[in-house]
């Protein structure tokens, strides 16, 4: 089943969501090195949390079954709107986790954002 339009206006928000980090096949190798997903919000990633902090997302029960742990985003995205990029927070890495995250890269994780719901 699908999901019905939504119309927008000038200026409108647009919803980005954000989903698990999970891995793919790696671009060096195509093979898949890891089968363990990891939440967005992850301490390790230190992504930037909406205010607030991030919220579940009500879900499909196939979205369910996959494993998708959809959640809310800091994103402020507005149809039609022209914007230079502007920082979200800033965040600075210890080694340790820096090495985490690289080796993910490598391993091919990928992240997975829905837009417009």
């Amino acid at each position: 089943p699908g999901v019905a339009p939504t119309s927008y206006k000038p200026d409108d928000q647009v919803a980005l969501y954000v989903n698990k980090i999970s891995p793919v096949a790696a671009m060096q190798d195509y093979r898949l090195h890891s089968v363990v997903s990891y939440d967005y919000y992850h301490p390790a990633f230190q992504f930037c949390q909406p205010n607030g902090g991030p919220k579940y997302v009500s879900e499909s029960l196939g979205s369910i079954l996959f494993g998708d742990r959809i959640m809310t985003s800091p994103f402020d995205l507005r149809m039609l709107r022209n914007e230079t990029c502007k920082p979200l927070c800033k965040v600075s890495y210890p080694e340790k986790m820096r090495e985490f995250i690289n080796d993910r890269i490598y391993q091919g994780y990928s992240l997975n954002w829905l837009v417009d719901g």
